[in-house]
Parts: C-alpha cells; sequence; structure tokens
C-alpha cells in the first residue's frame, strides 16, 4: 500500500508550512535520541567480548552514579528485544 498526502501553503511560505505540518503528525515530540552502532569501534565481523561492548558506554551514562535509562534514550540490546 502506499499514502499520500497533498495541501495548500501560504504563498512565500511552502518550508515552513510543511514543517509546521511534520511537527503535527509526528508521532511524539521531538528530542533527542543517542544511537550508537558498536562496529565502528570493534568491528564488524571481529568477534568480542560483553566487556568490549559495554565499554564504549561508560561516558554515555547521563549523570554520575545511575545506570542509564529508557528516558535517557540509551538502550542495550537486551531491553530492546521484543519490543
Amino acid at each position: 500500500t502506499y499514502s499520500a498526502v497533498f495541501g495548500a501553503t501560504r504563498p512565500g511560505q511552502l518550508r515552513r508550512d510543511f514543517a509546521t505540518y511534520i511537527e503535527r503528525e509526528r508521532a511524539h515530540p521531538y528530542r533527542p535520541f543517542l544511537h550508537y552502532n558498536s562496529w565502528y569501534d570493534i568491528g564488524y565481523f571481529t568477534p568480542y567480548t560483553e566487556a568490549q561492548a559495554l565499554k564504549p558506554h561508560q561516558h554515555l551514562r547521563p549523570r554520575a552514579g545511575r545506570e542509564a535509562r529508557r528516558e535517557d534514550g540509551i538502550r542495550s540490546c537486551s531491553t530492546t528485544a521484543g519490543t
């Protein structure tokens, strides 16, 4: 299936009106979201341990002494399974 949208904009306001439409149709409010690919650091075909996989995330923790949470935009592979 395909979907399409059409509409009208104010003269000279195509970009602004389109951005307003996108914001209104967004599933949730815009917020920064961290996306990390480990193969840049470890390598795609290189076997690695859990400790090696977790090491780069140590500096990403938003507050010292606290585990990263889903609300922070940091999810491990184990928490995303089945979601």
